[in-house]
């Protein structure tokens, strides 16, 4: 239930018959005929089509599933524990029994005995319980507490088959996908380059694999698209998803949640930056689904895994896991069972599984219908982006899956903003005249318009008025004041610490969007007000008494334990591995972002890019010209057109055919670097050999941001040397780190 009120009703319209019908209409859907119907052509002469292929796929895999194995149990248990869907004693099982071979040899026995009976299949008797959970954004989940042997199985299941349709699709990707969204040369336009490309020995190929449209396919396809089943991304996403937070910042998992949203808002951004240039305007589309798990049709899923050729006995199963009874664990043991007649349950990747098979058919249909763009997906966060059209397209289409789904759009969440460019190189009558944002007479929008509304990113927002991502500050507020309450709740220095650093190293972090070239160095300094006026906002709450934050750990420290010789800030900030306390400051990192002497703003990058390809264009036209006196020399004619062609002509198409502009947009998504790699010993200390430096250097290489600790021992490692004699402030052998790594590792169980 993604609501902040939880409902305690798991089921609003329950089904009371024990053996409901699971099977979807035999007969082929009509929407998803019409939707498919382009990848239903044969690839070449005498083959089958790319549908068929992916049909193939699924039937062949259903025949050859992969049994347990002791890994493959091993691997069940990973998923289920990633998943976070059990807490407390059964996890803590699960986690032992990993280390068990023998045990894991007869699990996997009782599970391939299940496997072979799978048209028998049935949740074990007594229904399932459910328990709430509350997280980070304040918002609850219900989980459902199944038994462990089932939930390993199914976890195996969800896990096979996440890989046989991610690959199946991705095959079908290849085959069938329209690409490139941008303005294209019609074929005529398209002759004539090649021609004159030919001509001066030039490779129009080259152009084409050094393009934003090249570029922007292989990110999408390698980041985007089906990360929720992608080996690579999925186990991520599902920490990301069920802890209803933006992921951590490890990268445990490959490719990260955090990695993907943060990849999102810089593909926006700097779209925005060349888009703007090239044509003049830009727009963004945004939406996502009102309750999409819970309310998530399992006709609707059933008879999408049939359309794409899964067996009967596979959609039985799916159905029975849809459909089982279940009961509140907080209602008592004599509460009657309802059997679950609507959405997906959470934690399990075969839920995952469910979601993106659905949304796939919104992915190929919002292509199709634009003729080459990608819908980006974050689990059922949507978003489009480009000419307003299209947007329009696409915002059309997404109503029209809606209206086939029965699900809903969350116009909390829904919105579209058209942003206009600066001076673009293009000529007048090249460029695209901007649409009017359609209005109805009483200042609303059009029933045919995009939903005018601000974007929201995190806790960014993008408005036509301001042209630019700024932090929603009411929002923020309102997160404040949430881990105001969580800090609170704490029992102990250690486990303040743990909520401090998950808001201040991840959930803000994460929300601000980190540093990158395309959102330059004023977006560092809006996000480091921002966590200047949360930090305040913290030290208010006590009276003001505190003047800083290692003020207020200094005080927490001596009252708990009486110490009133003063707290050294290195025991604030130092790592736990040297004795101290890791706790995050932000303000650091980002400063750090700001020491650098000369560093390109995101306009002067573009800036740049259009003059390599002025550049460019003038050494072709110098080319050019002198093929035309050789072949005049030669007794040849001159082209009849003599001229190369007007540099409007050369860049109308840029996305497909600027290398210049691609390495541009390759440099926008690039990280802001800083000036931490001059961080060196040698600005931190006269003595290099200066005690405990090492056992530092090791303890901050364990991190993501190692120049982050190099820049707390510049600033506290002379007092840390003062106070201590050394940079480790605790003896070898004196610190508890196994039990301080174990209750790291644990997952932190939000406050109601």
């Amino acid at each position: 239930n993604p609501n902040p009120n939880p409902n305690p009703n798991p089921n609003p319209n329950p089904n009371p018959n024990p053996n409901p019908n699971p099977n979807p209409n035999p007969n082929p859907n009509p929407n998803l005929t019409a939707t498919f119907a382009p990848a239903t052509k044969s690839l070449k002469a005498g083959s089958s089509s790319a549908l068929d292929q992916l049909r193939e796929k699924i039937g062949l895999d259903s025949k050859i599933f992969a049994r347990f194995d002791e890994k493959a149990v091993r691997n069940a248990i990973d998923e289920v524990l990633s998943n976070d869907l059990y807490t407390a004693g059964k996890r803590s099982n699960l986690q032992d029994l990993k280390a068990h071979k023998s045990v894991l040899r007869e699990i996997a026995d009782i599970l391939n005995h299940d496997l072979d009976n799978i048209e028998s299949w049935q949740w074990a008797d007594g229904g399932v319980r459910m328990t709430m959970r509350r997280h980070i954004n304040g918002k609850y989940r219900v989980y459902m507490d199944e038994e462990v042997y089932q939930a390993v199985f199914l976890a195996h299941i969800g896990s096979m088959w996440s890989d046989s349709f991610h690959a199946a699709f991705v095959q079908f990707f290849d085959h069938a996908w329209k690409h490139g969204a941008s303005r294209k040369p019609t074929p005529d336009e398209e002759r004539i380059r090649t021609k004159k490309f030919y001509q001066i020995n030039e490779s129009v190929e080259a152009e084409q694999t050094a393009s934003i449209s090249y570029l922007r396919k292989k990110l999408f396809k390698q980041r985007f698209w089906l990360s929720a089943i992608s080996p690579t991304t999925r186990k991520s996403f599902a920490k990301a998803y069920e802890n209803g937070c933006d992921g951590d910042n490890d990268g445990s998992y490959g490719t990260s949640f955090v990695d993907i949203k943060q990849q999102l808002l810089r593909m926006i951004t700097a779209d925005q930056l060349i888009q703007g240039d090239l044509y003049g305007h830009f727009t963004v589309l945004q939406s996502d689904f009102r309750w999409f798990g819970p309310s998530l049709s399992h006709t609707t899923i059933l008879t999408v895994l049939k359309f794409f050729g899964l067996p009967q006995k596979w959609l039985d199963l799916f159905a029975k896991f849809l459909s089982p009874m279940v009961s509140f664990a907080s209602d008592g043991a004599d509460v009657q069972s309802r059997r679950r007649s609507c959405g997906t349950p959470i934690a399990h990747q075969i839920s995952a599984l469910f979601g993106e098979v659905v949304l796939v058919t919104l992915d190929f249909a919002v292509n199709q219908a634009t003729h080459g763009g990608y819908l980006y997906r974050i689990h059922d966060d949507l978003w489009f982006w480009g000419q307003q059209d299209q947007c329009a397209v696409a915002w059309k289409t997404l109503q029209d899956f809606c209206a086939a789904t029965g699900l809903e759009l969350n116009m909390d969440k829904t919105g579209a903003c058209s942003l206009k460019g600066s001076a673009s190189p293009l000529s007048e009558e090249d460029v695209p005249v901007l649409p009017a944002q359609a209005k109805d007479d009483d200042g609303q929008q059009a029933e045919c318009g995009l939903p005018w509304n601000p974007i929201r990113w995190g806790f960014l927002i993008l408005s036509a008025e301001k042209g630019h991502w700024d932090i929603d500050l009411a929002q923020l507020e309102l997160h404040i004041q949430e881990m105001r309450l969580q800090l609170d709740a704490t029992a102990s220095i250690m486990s303040w610490v743990r909520v401090w650093n998950s808001y201040m190293n991840s959930f803000f972090v994460n929300n601000f969007g980190k540093p990158a070239k395309c959102l330059g160095t004023d977006h560092i300094r809006i996000c480091m007000l921002s966590f200047e006026m949360a930090q305040q906002r913290l030290l208010q709450v006590d009276g003001g008494r505190h003047h800083n934050l290692t003020d207020m750990v200094r005080t927490m420290i001596e009252e708990r334990f009486g110490h009133r010789q003063g707290v050294p800030a290195s025991l604030v900030y130092f790592p736990a591995e040297l004795g101290g306390l890791a706790l995050h400051n932000p303000l650091v990192e980002l400063s750090t972002k700001m020491l650098v002497k000369t560093q390109d703003t995101p306009r002067e990058i573009v800036q740049k890019a259009w003059y390599g390809a002025r550049q460019r264009f003038d050494r072709l036209v110098e080319r050019w010209d002198q093929a035309m006196l050789r072949r005049k020399s030669r007794g040849f004619e001159a082209d009849e057109d003599k001229t190369f062609m007007t540099f409007q002509s050369f860049v109308r198409y840029a996305e497909e055919t600027e290398p210049a502009l691609c390495s541009a947009y390759s440099t926008l998504l690039e990280d802001l670097k800083g000036a931490e790699e001059d961080i060196g010993v040698e600005l931190i200390f006269d003595d290099q050999r200066v005690d405990g430096w090492l056992a530092y250097q090791r303890a901050a290489t364990k991190s993501r941001t190692p120049f982050y600790w190099k820049r707390i021992v510049q600033l506290y490692g002379a007092e840390a040397l003062e106070y201590y004699g050394t940079l480790n402030m605790a003896q070898a052998g004196s610190l508890p780190m196994g039990v301080t790594g174990y209750l790291s590792s644990e997952k932190i169980r939000w406050q109601n």
